[in-house]
């Protein structure tokens, strides 16, 4: 809804001041990060094992694209003011295109596929139900523990995406004396502390509730 409204004012002075391009990015990165909620509420209960495992690999899939897009696109929509104005302290006239700061979103977005695919094609994460007792069972995604190729991927996949946010945090920290209506950095703060409250929570909690996949869904 919000890339569509800004699609549909882009031609708004202030959506122009603040890079359409990069707003619609923006939206549709959240889209997608968010939709890896869909396959994380798949079972065997509803829908086959197949399906199940395909909705398997789609949550590394949606969430690492997601967040690769989110996160690039913030970084090269800050970078393109921080430009900008570097530039004109120096009076210098020079005309910043988006294409111009897309090379970092562009190596990122292309990692991440590269990444996914691979290890889509060798060692992809799988469905298993796991017995507890003769009554109680869950269902749960899992990956191979003998094979190390899922673990160096996500690492890699976590160190990539890891410096999107941080790049993205130190434009926008460069940029924390223009003007909101430009920059927005204030706002773009408050995003980054939110972020890092999920994660700094959201993780070790994880790990806590492993084996129960009601509570590591919500």
């Amino acid at each position: 809804a919000c890339g569509i409204w800004t699609y549909r004012n882009r031609s708004s002075s202030v959506v122009r001041a603040s890079q359409p391009f990069f707003l619609i990015l923006i939206s549709v990165g959240v889209f997608v990060f968010s939709a890896s909620i869909i396959p994380m509420a798949m079972d065997d209960g509803q829908f086959s094992v197949e399906a199940c495992d395909k909705a398997c690999m789609a949550i590394p899939w949606l969430g690492a694209m997601g967040w690769s897009i989110l996160f690039s696109a913030l970084y090269a929509k800050i970078r393109r003011v921080n430009l900008m104005i570097r530039n004109a302290k120096k009076f210098r006239s020079v005309h910043v295109s988006e294409k111009d700061v897309m090379t970092p979103f562009a190596i990122v977005f292309t990692a991440n596929l590269i990444l996914l695919l691979v290890w889509t094609i060798i060692d992809p994460l799988y469905w298993e139900r796991r017995v507890i007792n003769a009554t109680e069972s869950y269902g749960t995604c899992a990956a191979n523990p003998q094979s190390v190729a899922w673990k160096v991927i996500s690492a890699f996949l976590g160190a990539l995406n890891g410096a999107a946010l941080i790049g993205a945090n130190v434009e926008a920290w460069k940029a924390r004396k223009v003007s909101t209506e430009y920059g927005e950095s204030s706002y773009i703060g408050l995003i980054m502390g939110s972020m890092l409250q999920v994660v700094l929570v959201g993780v070790p909690l994880s790990f806590l509730v492993h084996e129960n996949p009601t509570a590591r869904f919500f």
